[in-house]
């Protein structure tokens, strides 16, 4: 209790097992304290302006908190003092919000999520430089939607914008911009896409050219990294990611995939283990370079080997899947466990690719004039 009988109104955070108490400049007497609704009593002068001030503060705290949750993160004290002593953003402003969570989110993201939300930020930015709330409709998806599919994206790809923009505009309800999602009604197809690969003889000329240096040392270099996911089928960012010490003395190769955060484990075959080469438990296996300039160099590759496939790092992964089903017949269940699938819907789209290949060649006879 001060002097004037007053007593301090402080916001207590707690994180994990730690608390921490935060001034906020506002005090009132014992008798003007609410408990239940944790506000001060009318009486107090300036009881209505330093109400605003508690609630905002709490509500502030929250969306910090809850927002981390939603990531599966928690905050350290250091990073939540920095977020809740800076500006907020402005409330009318879906874009600014945007930009203002990649700001101040960024170390809460992984590299790939970070890149992904801000290109599709900017891609949004191109198709309207302004965007309110009250502007994302039904029909405001439905002109983005069009917008998309006349510069040539296809399904998946407009499914990823879909999905990004319905989790920001979640984001926002948590912030307290919005009160619902004006999108949680609207269906957007995934569809299969276009699932490129390299049929089983394509992978072979790949490993003989390697195994015989006939390329630039980067190009061997990437080609080393590319060849594993394909004997793996593991995702770029796993790939990056892998250590020495994943790789254990029974050839199998255990990690936790990015993307799931479930515990996979690989049996590696002669072909994956030859391109690891040694190394100390926790330096990474591989020198892979970003996405970019990893797929710029495999279509300089492919054009080398006289593949005529638009092929990038993810065809890997659907180059194992689909030479796991067709020619070596192993089992949808079998091969959804060495991906790490968690539904089997998803590994039963290599299964229709498959079905729609086989119709295509059956379809060349049509062309034979007999």
């Amino acid at each position: 209790m001060k002097k004037d009988k007053t007593s301090p109104i402080c916001l207590r955070v707690q994180i994990g097992d730690k608390k921490k108490v935060y001034s906020l400049n506002v005090s009132c007497k014992e008798c003007f304290w609410n408990k239940s609704t944790q506000e001060i009593k009318p009486g107090p002068e300036n009881f209505v302006n330093d109400n605003i001030l508690i609630n905002s503060a709490k509500d502030k705290a929250r969306e910090l908190l809850t927002r981390a949750n939603l990531d599966g993160e928690s905050l350290s004290f250091a990073e939540f003092d920095q977020l809740l002593s800076a500006d907020q953003v402005k409330k009318d402003s879906f874009l600014d919000f945007w930009d203002d969570d990649l700001t101040r989110f960024k170390s809460k993201y992984s590299g790939e999520t970070h890149r992904t939300n801000k290109s599709q930020m900017t891609k949004l930015k191109q198709f309207r430089s302004k965007v309110s709330f009250k502007d994302v409709t039904p029909f405001f998806w439905k002109q983005y939607e069009s917008w998309l599919i006349d510069r040539g994206n296809n399904t998946i790809t407009i499914h990823k914008a879909f999905r990004t923009l319905k989790a920001y505009l979640n984001k926002a309800i948590v912030a307290g911009c919005i009160k619902t999602n004006p999108l949680k009604d609207v269906k957007v197809k995934h569809g299969d896409g276009s699932r490129e690969f390299l049929s089983l003889e394509e992978v072979q000329l790949l490993q003989e050219m390697y195994d015989k240096k006939q390329f630039t040392k980067t190009q061997m270099t990437i080609l080393q990294y590319f060849l594993f996911a394909c004997y793996t089928g593991l995702r770029f960012t796993d790939v990056k990611s892998l250590l020495h010490v994943n790789v254990h003395n029974d050839n199998t190769l255990k990690l936790k995939i990015h993307k799931t955060q479930i515990n996979l484990v690989i049996p590696l075959h002669d072909k994956a283990n030859a391109l690891i080469t040694p190394g100390l438990p926790f330096e990474k296996i591989f020198r892979v370079y970003s996405n970019q300039p990893t797929n710029r160099y495999l279509k300089e590759i492919m054009t080398k080997a006289k593949i005529e496939k638009n092929i990038s790092f993810h065809c890997a992964r659907h180059t194992f899947a689909t030479i796991c089903l067709s020619d070596l017949e192993v089992p949808l269940t079998t091969v959804q466990k060495l991906l790490g699938h968690t539904e089997i819907r998803h590994t039963q789209i290599y299964a229709r690719v498959l079905d729609k290949e086989k119709t295509k060649a059956m379809d060349k006879w049509n062309a034979i004039s007999f």
